[in-house]
């Protein structure tokens, strides 16, 4: 039996001169010396869990502890995404911003809102917006949402108001 100084591997095969890891001189393990781990036929590792460890390549644990921490995380997604009891809305309309400043100047900015809204909105993929020439019948016309919302066939609408108070404009939704 030999072993290696440099790592401290047990080798049982008495015919090999050099290390198989690191090439160090094998030197003669004495008969009476009882080596530190238990001796198989072939290459006994005294330190392998260490060296393994250090070596910079992830564990087996680590693999399948990612692993299912992944499988967890997309489970998730779905979950939410799919099954979750709260819907997404996937039409709204938006109905001309209501101008109570008395500032006909003012009349422009809620029409211009309005219609910067509605063209924002339109970009969500998964959102349908009523266009300007439906919602913009609307403007002025004391009608409530749920009625609005039931002749547009939409989900959700957004009102608003435009107030003026001094030098500020303050818009409620």
């Amino acid at each position: 039996m030999k072993t290696c100084q440099q790592c401290g591997r047990v080798y049982n095969d008495g015919t090999l001169k050099f290390c198989l890891e690191d090439g160090t001189v094998l030197t003669d393990l004495d008969e009476t010396e009882e080596p530190s781990t238990a001796i198989l036929p072939g290459v006994v590792p005294s330190e392998a869990p260490k060296r393994e460890r250090m070596s910079g390549a992830p564990s087996r644990t680590l693999l399948y502890v990612l692993a299912i921490g992944g499988l967890l995380a997309v489970a998730g997604f779905i979950g939410y995404r799919y099954w979750s009891p709260e819907k997404q809305i996937k039409s709204i309309a938006v109905i001309p911003f209501v101008n109570q400043s008395g500032d006909t100047e003012l009349e422009y900015l809620s029409d211009g809102l309005t219609e910067s809204l509605i063209s924002s909105l339109s970009q969500l993929p998964e959102l349908n917006v009523k266009a300007r020439t439906s919602v913009f019948r609307y403007k002025g016309k004391e009608i409530g949402p749920l009625t609005t919302g039931r002749e547009l066939s939409v989900q959700a609408i957004l009102t608003g108001r435009l107030v003026k108070q001094d030098n500020s404009v303050t818009l409620y939704t």
